[in-house]
């Protein structure tokens, strides 16, 4: 299995999961879709399984960063901005390490929005 994508039954999550080792490679990508969630946030949870069964998102990297996972303090002190999020999940497209846009909620069809003018 790639490294970063697990398995829960059957399924795969097309949502890579950043580490302390590659999420600047996440960020800095030509154009990648970050989903920030906690390990307990219930509408993340539905938000990557909707993410899952949408064969309209077809976006290459999909990353999805777990907050309270360990070893991101260097993601945190170097995106300040992180320590702002107050709605989960919270979404983002990034290019080349700029934000594009943003936004909260766990809507996919909104997300197939965003992503189609890319």
């Amino acid at each position: 299995m790639q490294e970063g994508l697990h398995s829960g039954g059957d399924v795969v999550s097309r949502l890579q999961r950043a580490n302390s080792s590659n999420w600047k490679d996440f960020f800095n990508s030509s154009l990648v879709y970050i989903m920030f969630t906690k390990s307990d946030c219930r509408e993340c949870e539905e938000l990557e399984l909707a993410i899952n069964a949408n064969e309209k998102i077809n976006l290459e990297t999909m990353v999805k960063v777990v907050l309270d996972d360990p070893g991101l303090a260097q993601l945190k002190i170097d995106q300040s901005w992180i320590s702002n999020i107050d709605i989960l999940p919270f979404n983002a497209i990034f290019c080349n390490g700029k934000m594009l846009e943003s936004w909260s909620g766990g809507n996919s069809r909104f997300l197939e929005d965003r992503l189609s003018k890319y």
